[in-house]
């Protein structure tokens, strides 16, 4: 018998000014909430990454239920700094179904990202593309739903319009079963879409891969995208035992350069002019870094702490291995993507940060969870290996094992937390051992490889030097104003960069933090003239640890 599940129902209506998409009609309806008045319902993000949410303000929001209408009431949330939020509760209690109605208009990309992607709806190349986080409240709630999302065009609807989610194709209703964030955490385009393939076909057994653009994206990327996106999705799929999924790419073009953001069952890629210069290898990082990240994750602790470490710090090592067990890419491949993540952890100036108790902010803070959550779990992948045997990196070992069993926990509704890890990790090795090198990699010692360079290990490490990342100013305000923070006889201050300049753009941060020989290209204006200069943003060296071969029978002598 098919269980039965309350059903939250979103219906989204494009706004047009010609032949262009300018914004959303939203309808939401929430079964029965049950809400006392001043009850937490919702919360909606304000400003995220510096960007500013929609303007929405309550009189915005027509909210009526089975008694009648209702007002919406905003609460100022608990963060702050350079992300916001708002809580939405109601002016009585609520009475059956509650539904929000209210209007969001999409804007350019105007402001650049020193990190990772926007999430706010877009307008691009005559249709929209957005993250449900950047206009859509999140429901508070843990229950289960059958999510279901329509789209309704109006009569004037320009000629090629389709519609997309992550849920699957429009305007008819997709579906999805899950807790109530879905609609949050989801892809929304509407427009002159193209996709690849160009019919999504029913759901198969070991999942698919498909791809959505608004425009034309670099065949490049859109080809070779589509490509890998279709070999990794349905071994994926069948990996975390979530066959019959559809994983969806929606491409967007963007100021910000190639970057991802997994979500559900999907991930946006934002490119850039310089995107076409983009390497098979990373590409294919990317997306399976985005896959991994949405389909295996640990849920965070009973005081909030969000276990990000272990989040990204699996796709970012999954991202390396499992393209190479599953025959999409070579040797030299997982080789070149463990080293670059190694790199990284090894030389970030923030080696030493305490991430056990409070997840920290900023760029270089942000990005310390994945490459050191990556460095701990390779190193807690070779030390499972080498107690029960299974040296080749070709066939699934104890770390995968757990893997599966927190994703399968997860499905199921159950908590999958540190103490489970722990618990774990200790049906092969000694459980306080592990204890101690969890909680001292969380505070910040340095994860020492030096007992996984033998014949017994699943891959042989190597000590070496690299030089330490530095960027040579304050790049946590690279993109808000004026330079600050300049270091004197840094490489930026040799460079020619001064306290007071204007700054316009810059290359990649991540790739310079990936690839010691990368160079940093920063655009610049002082006073009114407009300057371009590249420097390598590297200054002392440190020791690190690097990979260069593994066991016998895992590929390499």
């Amino acid at each position: 018998m098919v269980p039965s599940y309350p059903i939250i129902r979103l219906r989204l209506t494009p706004q047009f000014e010609g032949e262009s998409a300018i914004g959303l009609a939203v309808r939401l309806e929430i079964p029965y909430p049950n809400a006392n008045v001043g009850q937490r319902l919702f919360r909606f993000l304000t400003r995220y990454n510096d960007v500013p949410g929609p303007l929405l303000r309550e009189s915005d929001i027509e909210a009526v239920d089975d008694q009648g209408p209702l007002s919406v009431v905003f609460q100022a949330g608990d963060w702050g700094g350079p992300n916001t939020e708002n809580w939405w509760h109601m002016d009585r209690a609520t009475m059956g179904n509650l539904v929000l109605v209210y209007k969001v208009l999409a804007r350019e990309v105007d402001i650049v990202l020193l990190q990772g992607t926007r999430l706010d709806l877009l307008r691009e190349q005559r249709g929209l593309v957005g993250v449900g986080s950047g206009f859509l409240p999140d429901y508070l709630s843990n229950q289960v739903y059958r999510t279901v999302v329509e789209w309704s065009l109006p009569p004037n609807v320009p000629e090629m319009t389709k519609c997309v989610s992550s849920f699957g194709p429009g305007p008819g209703p997709a579906s999805y079963v899950g807790y109530a964030k879905a609609i949050f955490d989801s892809v929304y385009m509407v427009g002159p879409i193209q996709s690849y393939p160009p019919t999504i076909p029913p759901a198969k057994q070991g999942g698919f891969g498909a791809c959505h653009w608004l425009g034309e994206p670099p065949p490049n990327l859109r080809d070779k995208m589509a490509r890998v996106n279709q070999a990794l999705a349905p071994k994926m799929m069948q990996y975390f035992h979530a066959r019959g999924e559809t994983w969806n790419v929606f491409f967007r073009k963007g100021r910000g350069g190639h970057t991802g953001l997994g979500l559900l069952s999907s991930c946006i890629v934002e490119y850039n002019e310089d995107t076409v210069h983009m390497s098979d290898s990373l590409r294919t990082h990317l997306i399976a870094h985005e896959m991994v990240r949405t389909l295996s994750d640990m849920d965070r602790e009973d005081n909030f702490y969000e276990n990000r470490w272990f989040d990204e710090g699996l796709a970012e090592y999954y991202a390396a291995v499992l393209p190479y067990r599953f025959g999409v890419r070579d040797k030299d491949y997982l080789v070149c993507a463990i080293n670059r993540s190694l790199q990284a952890y090894f030389t970030s100036p923030r080696l030493h940060m305490d991430i056990g108790t409070v997840y920290p902010a900023g760029w270089y803070a942000n990005l310390v969870g994945c490459k050191r959550g990556c460095a701990y779990l390779m190193w807690v992948d070779g030390m499972l290996r080498r107690a029960c045997g299974k040296l080749d990196l070709m066939q699934p070992g104890p770390l995968d094992e757990i893997v599966i069993c927190m994703s399968h926990s997860r499905r199921r509704g159950f908590k999958f937390q540190i103490k489970n890890w722990i618990e774990q990790l200790g049906k092969h090795l000694p459980v306080g051992e592990m204890q101690k090198h969890l909680v001292g990699m969380l505070q910040g010692n340095i994860v020492d490889f030096g007992g996984l360079s033998g014949d017994d290990s699943p891959f042989r490490m190597f000590p070496c030097q690299k030089m330490i990342l530095d960027f040579g100013f304050d790049i946590g305000r690279l993109y808000n104003g004026h330079l600050v923070g300049l270091v004197a006889k840094s490489p930026a201050y040799h460079a020619g960069l001064r306290n007071g300049d204007v700054l316009v753009n810059t290359t990649s941060l991540e790739a310079c933090m990936n690839d010691h020989r990368a160079w940093l290209t920063v655009e610049y204006k002082r006073g009114d003239q407009k300057y371009t200069i590249k420097f390598c943003p590297r200054t002392a060296k440190t020791s690190a640890w690097e990979m260069r071969e593994m066991a016998l029978g895992a590929g390499l002598v």
